[in-house]
């Protein structure tokens, strides 16, 4: 984040440390081989860096505030959408030096199909649908997107941390207890830590791409002004 404070930085900065605390907990729990608690609260601490990272989107004007934004930052799912935009904005350190260059030279130039369908998702499915709602319009989308990011809007990651965390009840009694190995704990807290980079402001290392996911965003809101819904999305 810049130094500058603006409007967000208050609330950007509250959800960035409250990511950071719910990590913290999730490797305590990993230490003490609770490793069902550890993943539930690595996705937890995901959910939150990802809100950070929606309200950085606000703060630079890629998205505006609206009440469906609003209902993306409390929605589960939106929320692992964005995760899979900020996961590909991850840089590793031995990476810094290159990864610009990548783009540049147009050889990692388009986004990979579930960095942006998760995008056309969040704003076609989750924002546009809702916004139908609110105005009793009708929407049924007819969009083939990646299998990635489809999993991922219709409640994958959300079903995996419920099964970790509750015990499952059919008409016949208990379906499921409480399951996680240390490799899914292990890969849950370390998808965290790189959420936790990239709103922190890790995505400098990855400018270029940020820029377009930026451009992005704001093309296809354009495109859903155009569709009678000025009155949110202005």
């Amino acid at each position: 984040m810049n130094n500058s404070k603006t409007k967000w930085t208050d609330a950007i900065s509250a959800c960035v440390e409250n990511g950071e605390r719910i990590l913290d907990d999730a490797k305590y729990l990993n230490d003490l081989e609770r490793f069902p608690s550890a993943y539930v609260f690595g996705i937890l601490a995901q959910e939150e860096f990802a809100k950070a990272y929606l309200l950085k989107l606000v703060d630079v004007g890629a998205i505006p505030m609206c009440d469906e934004v609003l209902r993306a930052c409390r929605h589960h799912r939106c929320k692992h959408l964005i995760a899979l935009v900020m996961e590909h904005l991850f840089t590793p350190p031995e990476d810094y030096g290159s990864r610009n260059s990548r783009v540049r030279d147009g050889s990692d130039f388009h986004l990979p199909a579930h960095v942006a369908d998760a995008l056309n998702i969040f704003c076609h499915e989750k924002l546009r649908t809702w916004h139908l709602e609110r105005r009793n319009a009708g929407f049924i989308s007819d969009q083939s997107y990646d299998k990635t990011a489809k999993r991922t809007a219709d409640g994958a990651l959300d079903k995996l941390k419920q099964n970790a965390l509750y015990v499952g009840m059919g008409p016949n009694g208990v379906t499921s207890t409480p399951h996680c190995t240390s490799d899914d704990a292990g890969k849950a807290i370390e998808t965290a830590e790189m959420l936790s980079d990239v709103a922190r402001g890790g995505d400098v290392w990855a400018f270029d791409e940020k820029v377009i996911i930026q451009e992005g965003l704001k093309v296809i809101l354009d495109q859903l002004r155009t569709d009678a819904i000025q009155a949110s999305f202005s």
